[in-house]
């Protein structure tokens, strides 16, 4: 009757609720190994932009590498592309 339907209905929660957990571990395991490793996010897309608008404003300050920021922000700007094309 209604108490075993409540329990399925738990029971389909509990592994809903597992489900989402494995996929948020997932998700900050691979940014974490990506701004690690790349210096970029790689589904933290506020992240990126939150590089890029660092990088534009050291464009401003005189004693940094011109060319080496403009990398570094063509290559954000890359990563927020291809992201957005996929998904």
């Amino acid at each position: 009757g209604q108490t075993h339907c409540f329990a399925a209905t738990m029971a389909i929660q509990r592994r809903v609720c597992l489900l989402v957990l494995g996929f948020s571990l997932t998700a900050g395991f691979i940014d974490l190994v990506t701004l690690v490793h790349f210096s970029q996010f790689a589904g933290l897309q506020t992240g990126n932009m939150i590089l890029i608008g660092r990088d534009l404003y050291r464009l401003t300050l005189p004693d940094e590498s011109k060319t080496e920021l403009l990398k570094a922000i063509a290559f954000h700007v890359a990563t927020l592309i291809s992201h957005f094309a996929g998904v």
